[in-house]
């Protein structure tokens, strides 16, 4: 017995108990051809590259599993995203608090400071010397 032979022996025997008439169980049937044929569009408009949300909506639980899998099957890809998007979001916060802040990089401002602790160092290296030729 094939799947569809089995749904229909299966229906046909769900409307004998339910002791439906022949008029009633053609009445089932149109509705019950019309919701199948609903969830069939469903499916077709959630096919891969739906998004997200349609598959999940369009197909229920069926369709979050296949989505699950995805992403299973593109661990790598998920993987950097786990490493990329926290080193992203400090970079951007990192640079969004700076901008709030107002504090620039100035590069003649810090080429400044460069000469100036070079200076220091050069003074204090001459101290050093100095007290070598007289201590000796």
């Amino acid at each position: 017995m094939t799947e569809r032979d089995a749904f229909k022996f299966g229906f046909l025997m769900q409307c004998a108990q339910d002791g439906l008439t022949e008029e009633q169980t053609r009445d089932r049937l149109v509705k019950t051809a019309a919701t199948i044929r609903a969830h069939q569009q469903m499916e077709k408009q959630a096919a891969p590259g739906a998004g997200v949300a349609g598959q999940i909506v369009g197909e229920g639980i069926e369709g979050a599993s296949r989505l699950g899998s995805a992403v299973l099957g593109q661990w790598p890809l998920a993987a950097l995203a786990m490493v990329g998007l926290p080193v992203g979001v400090g970079m951007g916060g990192g640079y969004l608090a700076s901008q709030l802040r107002g504090e620039t990089y100035d590069k003649d401002l810090a080429k400044t400071d460069e000469e100036i602790a070079e200076y220091y160092r050069a003074i204090d290296q001459l101290r050093r010397s100095r007290r070598q030729r007289q201590m000796a």
